[in-house]
C-alpha cells in the first residue's frame, strides 16, 4: 500500500517493524540518502491494510520535505531501525528535559542555601510606644505577648495593638499560659484572674495563699493553697467559680506539692511532692486522672513515680494532651500518658553538668549547660515531646531569655539576639536597635521586639 505523507512513519504491527522507505528513485537529498540506507532493509511484504502514520504515534519527530515522493512499506525482523528512528526523534527532547532538569535542581539549590544563609539587615516596619515599668514582664501569648505587673495585665495583637486591658493589685503576680488561655494569681495573697483572647473570663479569690497556679487549654485552673498544717490543690473554672475538687497532702503523709501542671483539656493533673520518708526527704511526680476512666482509682491516682533520689523535681509540664516532662536538677524526666490510666517514663536524660536553664513550647524541650568548649559558650540541647534529641547547638552568646517562639528559637539579652530556625541554622546573630526585654517571632522572617518603652516589627534578611 502507497500514500502520501509529509513524514517518514513508523510502527509497530504483529510485532515487527514497519518503515516507510521511496519505492520509484534516490533522492538527491543526501540526508534522505542516509534515511533511506538506515531504513531500506530487505524483508517480507506487508499484506496488511494498516495506513497508521508515524507522526500519529511518534508525533512527527522529522518530516521530509517533498511531499509528492511515494514510499513502500517493509517489513524488518530487526530491532535497528526503530531503535535508529527512536534515537533521532527524541534526543532532542532528551536534551531539553535534561536542561530543564538541571535548571529545576540549580533553583532548588540556591533557594536551599539562600533559605540556610544568616540574614544580615533589619528592617523595622513600625514602632508603637508601650509603657512598662521595673515590675512588667511579658509571656507570648495568642499571636504576641501578654505585658503584666503588679497593676494589671493587657495583651497586645501582632499589630502591636491594644486588643484588651484588666487592672487589679498583685504584690507578686504568677502567670500559666496553655493554649489560648491565661491564669494570673498572686503569689502568698488571694487573688487570681483567668483570660483568654478577648479579655478576663473571671477571677476568683482563695481562703489560704496561692502558692503555684495552672490552667487548662479550656480555661480550668488549679491553684496549690498553702496552710499551717496541710496544703491542698483546688480547682477552678474559667468563671473563677470553684469546683468539687479538691486534693489535701501533708509532708510527712503524700507531700508537699512544688508544682502542677493541668493537660489541655484539663482532666489530668501533674505534680510534684516532696515528702519525709525515714527522716529522708524525697521527691515523686504524680498523675491524677479526673476524668470518668479514673473514677475507679484511688483517690483518682493513675501513676506514682519515685526515681528522683536525691534531686528535686521543681516544675512539671504537659506539651500536649498526651506527653509531660518534668524537670530536676539533674535530670530531664519524659512521660507518655497515650494510656491515660497508666502514664509510662518514656524517656530521662541525665545531666552532669550543671543545668543553667530549661525552657520549652512547640512541642519541643531545651536544655542549657556550659558548652565543653568553655569560654562562655552554652551547649542547647533540644529534645522532642518523646524524649528524642533533635538537635544540639553552641550559642555563642550570654542570653537572659531563651525560647520556642514560631518554627524558631530565640536566645537573647539586653541588646544582642541569635536566631536559629528548627533545623538548627543560624539565621541572624548581632545587635537589635534599642533595649530588648522580649523578643517573639511574627512568621516567617518577621519579629516583634519588646523594650526601652516600645514595641517594634522587625524583618531580618
Amino acid at each position: 500500500m502507497s500514500g502520501k505523507n509529509s513524514g517518514t512513519t513508523s510502527g509497530r504491527s504483529g510485532g515487527k517493524i514497519i518503515s516507510f522507505t521511496k519505492s520509484d528513485q534516490k533522492s538527491s537529498d543526501p540526508k534522505k540518502d542516509i534515511l533511506g540506507e538506515l531504513l531500506d532493509e530487505s524483508g517480507e511484504e506487508d499484506t496488511g491494510d494498516s495506513e497508521s502514520s508515524f507522526s500519529n504515534l511518534f508525533g512527527n519527530p522529522f518530516v521530509i520535505e517533498e511531499e509528492e515522493d511515494e514510499y513502500e512499506i517493509h517489513h524488518h525482523t530487526s530491532s535497528q531501525p526503530e531503535h535508529i528512528l527512536v534515537r533521532l526523534s527524541r534526543q532532542p527532547l532528551f536534551w531539553v528535559v535534561a536542561v530543564l532538569l538541571m535548571l529545576i535542581a540549580l533553583a532548588a539549590g540556591w533557594n536551599y542555601q539562600m533559605s540556610r544563609r544568616a540574614a544580615t539587615q533589619i528592617r523595622e516596619n513600625w514602632v508603637v510606644e508601650m509603657k512598662e515599668n521595673g515590675t512588667s514582664r511579658f509571656l507570648p501569648f495568642g499571636d504576641n505577648v501578654v505585658k503584666f505587673d503588679r497593676d494589671g495585665a493587657s495583651y497586645y495583637n501582632a499589630a502591636g495593638e491594644m486588643v484588651w486591658s484588666q487592672g487589679f493589685e498583685m504584690m507578686n503576680p504568677y502567670a500559666d499560659q496553655n493554649g489560648d488561655f491565661l491564669v494570673l494569681a498572686d503569689q502568698k495573697g488571694n487573688h487570681f484572674y483567668i483570660f483568654n483572647l478577648e479579655g478576663c473570663t473571671g477571677s476568683g479569690e482563695t481562703t489560704m495563699p496561692i502558692s503555684r497556679a495552672a490552667i487548662s487549654g479550656k480555661g480550668m485552673v488549679a491553684l496549690i493553697l498553702e496552710d499551717t498544717t496541710a496544703n491542698y490543690v483546688q480547682f477552678f473554672n474559667r468563671s473563677g467559680g470553684r469546683l468539687d475538687i479538691e486534693i489535701k497532702t501533708v509532708l510527712s503523709g503524700d507531700g508537699y506539692p512544688l508544682d502542677v501542671a493541668l493537660s489541655e483539656d484539663g482532666t489530668i493533673l501533674a505534680a510534684s511532692y516532696v515528702y519525709l520518708s525515714a527522716g529522708t526527704l524525697l521527691n515523686k511526680v504524680v498523675f491524677y486522672n479526673f476524668s470518668e476512666s479514673g473514677k475507679n482509682m484511688v483517690q483518682r491516682i493513675v501513676g506514682g513515680f519515685e526515681q528522683y533520689t536525691g534531686s528535686i523535681v521543681a516544675d512539671v509540664v504537659f506539651l500536649s494532651q498526651k506527653r509531660a516532662v518534668a524537670f530536676a536538677d539533674d535530670r530531664v524526666s519524659f512521660y507518655s500518658l497515650k494510656n491515660e490510666v497508666s502514664p509510662e517514663l518514656t524517656q530521662e536524660r541525665f545531666y552532669d553538668k550543671e543545668i543553667k536553664k530549661v525552657f520549652y513550647g512547640e512541642g519541643l524541650v531545651g536544655i542549657v549547660t556550659e558548652a565543653a568548649t568553655g569560654m562562655g559558650n552554652n551547649q542547647v540541647d533540644v529534645y522532642t515531646a518523646s524524649g528524642s534529641l533533635k538537635m544540639s547547638l553552641e550559642v555563642n552568646l550570654t542570653f537572659t531569655d531563651a525560647a520556642f517562639s514560631g518554627d524558631m528559637i530565640l536566645f537573647t539579652n539586653e541588646h544582642e539576639c541569635r536566631i536559629f530556625d528548627a533545623e538548627g541554622s543560624l539565621k541572624y546573630s548581632g545587635e537589635l536597635s534599642g533595649s530588648i526585654t522580649r523578643l517573639v517571632s511574627a512568621g516567617g522572617n518577621g519579629f516583634i521586639q519588646i523594650g526601652g518603652q516600645t514595641m517594634r516589627r522587625l524583618t531580618i534578611r
